[in-house]
């Protein structure tokens, strides 16, 4: 009985203490989003930094949902790290800050970033 509960005293301090700080946190910045502000009816652009081949996705969300343009795919970070997205914001697109939402991931690792965008 005691070897068991010293066994799961240890499971209890390697996942509670030790694993959460052996991995580093996930590199996701913004780089550049031109324009912003973007009028409606222009292309925009975002370009993101993140660890290399890391798994991205990219969420836009105005007022009457997420976007469903072309160019919001599933993309993966070359091999220094950066991705870029290019959509159109449609011309009758209401006016007012919105949100982008970016997430990267590699291996166990996962970052997010939201980003605001107006569109006038």
């Amino acid at each position: 009985m005691k070897k068991l509960l010293l066994l799961l005293v240890s499971l209890v301090i390697v996942f509670t203490i030790i694993l959460p700080g052996c991995t580093d946190p996930l590199l996701l910045e913004k780089v550049s989003l031109i324009p912003n502000p973007v009028g409606a009816g222009n292309d925009v652009t975002l370009k993101i930094v993140t660890e290399p081949y890391a798994d991205c996705t990219i969420t836009v969300i105005y007022k009457s949902g997420e976007s469903k343009a072309m160019g919001l795919e599933d993309k993966k970070a070359d091999s220094s790290g950066y991705v870029s997205w290019t959509w159109l914001v449609g011309g009758r697109t209401t006016h007012g800050t919105w949100d982008i939402v970016v997430t990267a991931s590699i291996g166990a690792k996962e970052a997010e970033l939201e980003i605001d965008f107006t569109v006038n």
